[in-house]
């Protein structure tokens, strides 16, 4: 079904299961709004639900475009026939790049440790201790190189600190002075 959000035409599917406790709302690949819900909820529930939330839904939805652009580097860019080999290969390439260069001079000595790359929904980069192995999310390639710069070093940290404590946050700023502003980049989505 059609359904306008501010002068945005956008398909609405509405899933009613008697099985479902709560109302859920979802896009979909196709840029649908997919609401699931109770059986007994009323149409008329679900428009209100819509029109209280409809600036965070558009927000949903300007995201979820986002996501199907190509981005390499900060840039946006033509269409690229698999764009997560294409984006593995090339955080690959570029950490390379820089990796010798933070580690010579980083403020502590660090653990001979591996890097691993793959894509991940929730996290930028993961530092296993017990295995010396810093796992970076290949979606970090699509952002200027300062995002990648700050999230080995936020790995590469935790090897000295196994939390987030303050002398943690301290061993960062150390060696990636414009932490605060590229980690609040990130954590907004303005890259």
């Amino acid at each position: 079904m059609e359904y306008y959000l501010k002068d945005k035409k956008v398909n609405l599917i509405i899933n009613k299961k008697l099985s479902k406790k709560n109302l859920t709302l979802t896009i979909d690949d196709d840029m649908n709004i997919v609401i699931n819900s109770n059986y007994f909820i009323t149409n008329k529930y679900i428009y209100n639900f819509i029109d209280i939330n409809k600036d965070k839904i558009i927000k949903m939805l300007d995201s979820k475009l986002k996501e199907k652009e190509y981005y390499f580097l900060g840039k946006k860019i033509e269409k690229v026939d698999n764009y997560d080999e294409f984006l593995k290969k090339n955080i690959k390439k570029y950490t390379e790049l820089i990796i010798d260069d933070i580690v010579n001079n980083f403020t502590y000595s660090l653990p001979k440790f591996t890097i691993r790359y793959r894509k991940m929904k929730t996290r930028w980069g993961v530092c296993n201790n017990k295995l010396k192995v810093i796992t970076l999310n290949t979606l970090l390639i699509k952002k200027d190189l300062k995002y990648l710069n700050y999230v080995i070093v936020h790995e590469l940290s935790h090897f000295i600190y196994q939390n987030h404590s303050k002398d943690f946050w301290n061993v960062v700023e150390e060696n990636c002075k414009d932490y605060k502003r590229i980690r609040k980049d990130l954590k907004n989505g303005n890259y």
